[in-house]
C-alpha cells in the first residue's frame, strides 16, 4: 500500500523488480510459516505470479526459471501443509498452533520397560526454539 516498488516494472535495470520479487517471497513465507493466514497467501500467490510474469517479461531474466521454482515450490507446501493432519490414538484431530509445549502437544505413553510405543514412520520429528 505504501508503493515502496511502485517503478519497479518501470526501470531500466530489474534491480528493483528483483528487491520486489524477494518481498513478496518472504511476506508468502511470514504468512504461510508464522501467521497461518492462508486466504492472504493465496492472494500473495497471485500477485507474485502476475509479478514474476511481468519480470520475465520485460527483462528477460537469466534467473526466470528460478523465480517460476520458487512459486512451485511454495504452492507445493501449501498443497502438503494441508494434506497433513495430526491426530490422537483415537483419531480425533489436534489443533496445533505454530508453537508446541506441553498444553499443545499430545502426551506419549511409555511401556513399562520405558521404551515408546512409536515407531520412527509414525513419528514427525519437530524442532522448537525460541530463536
Amino acid at each position: 500500500m505504501r508503493a515502496y516498488y511502485s517503478k519497479a516494472n518501470k526501470e531500466e535495470r530489474p534491480d528493483l523488480m528483483v528487491k520486489k520479487l524477494r518481498y513478496y517471497a518472504r511476506f508468502v513465507i511470514v504468512c504461510l510459516l508464522l501467521l497461518k493466514k492462508m486466504k492472504l497467501v493465496r492472494d500473495l500467490i497471485r500477485e507474485l505470479a502476475k509479478l514474476i510474469d511481468d519480470y520475465t517479461g520485460i527483462y528477460q531474466p537469466a534467473d526466470a526459471l528460478e523465480w517460476s521454482m520458487v512459486l512451485q515450490e511454495i504452492k507445493a507446501f501449501m498443497d502438503a501443509d494441508s494434506a497433513v493432519q495430526v491426530v490422537e490414538h483415537d483419531s480425533s484431530p489436534v489443533v496445533l498452533t505454530h508453537r508446541l509445549g506441553p498444553a499443545t502437544c499430545p502426551p506419549t505413553e511409555r511401556s513399562l520397560s520405558g521404551a515408546s510405543p512409536l515407531h520412527l514412520a509414525e513419528i514427525l520429528i519437530v524442532g522448537n526454539c525460541a530463536d
